[in-house]
């Protein structure tokens, strides 16, 4: 961990699907392969601030039919460590 990275329980944040514009402006500056278009985008929301800090989304699985959906992108806002939030959003 680097120095001046907030840490954010993942109890202090709910889980709501997000717009496809939110999703994207928010891949676009933290995944390092930008943006994907996809079925379901998932957001983690700190309630005190309501602040977007972590995003995933979900397709339909290109290699593998036995599943019905696999993970397209995901990722963490710059300088936040939310600790329990993939977990939560599983």
């Amino acid at each position: 961990m680097g120095v001046g990275i907030q840490k954010v329980d993942a109890r202090k944040c709910f889980i709501k699907e997000i717009k496809y514009k939110e999703f994207k402006d928010f891949m676009n500056k933290y995944h390092s392969m930008g943006s994907l278009v996809s079925k379901i985008r998932l957001g983690v929301i700190e309630e005190k601030t309501n602040n977007l800090l972590a995003s995933t989304c979900f397709n339909v699985p290109r290699y593998n039919s036995a599943y019905e959906y696999e993970i397209g992108r995901y990722a963490v806002k710059f300088g936040f460590n939310v600790r329990g939030n993939f977990s939560k959003m599983m």
